[in-house]
């Protein structure tokens, strides 16, 4: 499941060069799609470093991210390398081969022998999450299952030969138990550490409370039966470590009964034993162990108990004697703590279980949170984030290295001036482009995100004024399903993207979709008449959107469309099928056909159905098109202002629509099981191209084309094409925004059938 909750969700110079010589060779390769994206997002459950040095990021929408420069770049792992599940939670590291590893998924286990270049599913039908192999004998590695992402029914499984079977070892392992950590002893491949706790269970909303106990507990026996260790400690322990100087040798860090109190360090030097443990020094969170160097040992407590960037209780602390004394290396506050583009304080925290420290540099030192992902590669001394760049310094425009984790529900291309891009998410909100995609802005206000403080929000509608240059409306929200502001801007945002007024008088308390308008040309002064929804309802503004008033009472509705040559019509789309009123949204009569309706009406979350888009053909009066969302729909033409319908594309999971303006002929539409959460289904078809109006797919051959090869996952939402159909651009849940150079490659050929000069064909 996605969730991005607000306070609990979300290199040098050498790299920077190549970096850009990376983006710019992307740029300029035509035909293909291009990640462009701000950066970050969230859910990231964890990152991984193995032994030569490659990231990987856990994100659960978009598999598995890869980075083999330090975080430098970043690349998706999905579909393309064997691996069919978009939710990963862990992994596993080969001890000496860093081209095996495993991941733990929301589907069971998947497993590489080639760096990541393809993957076998080794387990199935369990959730996983953290993975260990044993360092001195390969053959054998650990993992903790569980029935689903927010149960605490924790089990032990474990290979014997290299992840190519597992079995159940839980043993006498307590019930109740969340896994969060498993350590093998380096020279005993039996003796096995399982660290326990909340997880993402808690405190995020909508899951069960104090989802699993904390605690810990080891195996001698290689998971045949276990020993609670944890029985000294009143409090949570949150992290353990294994010393690698001495095997008997383990540390714990256990948290103080107030919760403003410094936590506690822990010693046992005879494996952790029951009444073995010795408090070291009054110091918490994750403990970083020196490989190199057994006297040198710091702790990084960047949780969520403090208020990170001035409390001395959170940040880095060193101790050179074995802990006795520690001192903090670098406060937040410094200036040396790279944040990107959010500065809320909680950006930079993260659970103990979300930090990794480089198994064989001492100084390199790897988290993650919900949205963001940072590295330190100085023993602390700095921090940088390795999400995203700034295209110039002060520019406050991004792109992001390749790691993202977004739902793009909203992509408008501003035909009003050219080069300009706008993008609303889930939870990063409201943002500008204005060179198609290169960079990115960020354009929320405080006043309009709540506890997002301007750092995030959530877009459901854009519309921009093509006539008008400047003129743009969107909506903003703290939530995606609290009520949202209408704002509006005459100038493009200003600079900085902050200059929005809002607007919309008699419009509910609601989240609003599906904004629409009557695009006739304007007498001087003359203001737009516009149609947005709001709690199923339609309403209509004849003012530029300062005030509205209810045309159609609650059916479901959350998409509006006006007809281009006759703007008297206006279409509504739901849970509820096609509406259609001929006069302006005086009278409403139902439209379409039966199948492209019959959910439940509310936002269009997973599982929702019925009609998601509707699109005019600007070149052709009577012509549009309605892209319906759920079983036995898809994709619906009229060419008689809706007197008579065919499906002429049959796709579950259709979502939205686009006619190129250039040439009418031509229309690309978006299909993706996936929307907030990570629900992977083959039959999600991401991207198609219909290039022969009313062609009925199923038996156009040539004429309708997946285009989704290249994507990562195929999975397309929102989308929209610039007027002169040069470019493409969709948003892909969990990927983000892509955009595919179309005007040099897409040939007449197309169209008669031959599709040798069209090099975007996909079998």
């Amino acid at each position: 499941m996605f969730q991005q909750a607000k306070v609990y969700c979300r290199a040098g110079l050498v790299l920077g060069l190549a970096f850009l010589a990376a983006t710019a060779a992307m740029a300029q390769t035509p035909g293909q799609w291009e990640a462009t994206n701000p950066g970050g997002g969230g859910w990231f459950e964890r990152i991984g470093v193995g032994a030569g040095g490659l990231l990987l990021g856990a994100s659960d929408l978009s598999g598995a991210y890869r980075s083999t420069d330090g975080g430098s770049t970043w690349d998706a792992l999905g579909p393309d390398q064997g691996l069919m599940s978009p939710h990963v939670v862990g992994f596993g590291f080969h001890p000496t081969n860093p081209q095996i590893f495993l991941l733990g998924t929301g589907e069971g286990i998947y497993r590489t022998v080639d760096g990541g270049e393809s993957f076998d599913q080794r387990q199935a039908s369990v959730y996983f999450g953290p993975l260990a192999f044993a360092p001195s004998n390969a053959s054998v590695a650990y993992a903790g299952g569980h029935s689903d992402f927010n149960t605490a029914d924790g089990q032990i499984y474990k290979t014997a030969d290299g992840g190519d079977s597992w079995n159940t070892v839980t043993g006498s392992l307590p019930g109740g138990l969340r896994i969060l950590k498993i350590l093998v002893e380096a020279n005993a491949p039996d003796n096995v550490y399982v660290l326990s706790g909340p997880g993402r269970c808690d405190p995020d909303p909508g899951f069960p409370p104090e989802c699993g106990a904390y605690g810990i507990f080891r195996s001698t026996n290689g998971g045949t039966s276990w020993t609670d260790i944890g029985t000294d400690f009143a409090q949570p322990v949150v992290d353990l470590a294994l010393d690698p100087a001495n095997a008997a040798t383990v540390w714990a860090s256990v948290d103080d009964a107030a919760a403003g109190n410094h936590g506690h360090l822990y010693k046992s030097t005879s494996r952790g034993t029951p009444g073995s443990w010795n408090e070291v020094a009054n110091r918490g969170g994750f403990i970083w162990l020196d490989p190199t160097d057994p006297q040198r040992l710091r702790m990084f407590d960047s949780r969520f108990q403090f208020d990170f960037p001035t409390e001395d209780r959170d940040g880095f602390f060193v101790s050179t004697d074995g802990g006795a004394v520690f001192n903090q290396i670098n406060p937040v506050d410094t200036g040396s703590w790279q944040r990107g583009w959010s500065q809320l304080f909680w950006t930079l925290t993260a659970d103990t279980y979300q930090v990794a420290a480089h198994p064989t540099d001492p100084d390199k030192l790897y988290w993650v949170n919900t949205q963001f992902l940072y590295a330190t590669t100085d023993g602390g001394q700095s921090v940088h984030q390795v999400f995203t760049r700034e295209t110039s310094a002060g520019s406050d425009d991004w792109r992001s290295r390749g790691v993202d984790n977004v739902v793009s529900i909203e992509l408008e291309v501003d035909r009003g001036t050219p080069g300009t891009l706008w993008s609303g998410f889930i939870d990063l909100g409201l943002w500008r482009s204005t060179d198609g995609g290169d960079s990115w802005t960020e354009c929320n206000l405080p006043a309009h995100t709540g506890e997002w403080e301007g750092y995030g929000g959530n877009t459901w509608t854009i519309l921009a004024d093509p006539e008008r240059s400047g003129t743009v409306w969107a909506v903003n929200s703290e939530e995606e399903e609290l009520p949202a502001f209408l704002l509006r801007t005459t100038d493009g945002g200003g600079p900085e993207c902050d200059d929005w007024t809002a607007v919309g008088a008699g419009l509910p308390a609601a989240p609003y979709l599906g904004l629409s308008m009557d695009e006739s040309p304007l007498p001087m002064g003359g203001m737009r008449t516009l149609y947005v929804t709001a709690d199923g309802g339609v309403y209509k503004s004849v003012d530029d959107g300062t005030s509205w008033t209810q045309v159609l009472a609650n059916q479901g509705m959350i998409t509006t469309a006006v007809d281009p040559f006759d703007p008297a019509i206006v279409y509504a789309g739901g849970s509820n099928g096609l509406m259609r009123t001929e006069n302006g949204g005086t009278s409403w009569s139902p439209d379409g056909v039966a199948a492209m309706g019959g959910g439940s009406p509310g936002l269009p979350f997973d599982g929702w159905e019925g009609v998601y888009d509707i699109a005019a053909d600007p070149t052709t009066a009577g012509r549009f098109y309605v892209a319906a969302h759920g079983p036995g729909k898809g994709l619906w033409l009229t060419e008689d202002d809706g007197a008579t319908w065919t499906r002429i594309l049959a796709d579950d999971f259709m979502r939205e629509v686009v006619v190129d303006p250039s040439d009418g002929d031509d229309l690309f539409v978006t299909s993706s099981s996936a929307f907030d959460s990570g629900f992977y289904d083959p039959a999600s078809t991401g991207v198609w191209r219909i290039g022969a109006t009313g062609i009925v797919c199923a038996l156009a051959g040539s004429d309708c084309e997946r285009i989704d090869d290249g994507l990562g996952w195929p999975f397309g939402l929102p989308i929209d094409i610039e007027p002169d159909g040069s470019s493409l651009y969709i948003g892909s849940p969990g990927t983000g925004i892509h955009r595919r150079r179309i005007g040099a490659l897409f040939t007449d050929g197309f169209e008669s059938g031959d599709t040798s000069a069209w090099s975007l064909a996909v079998p």
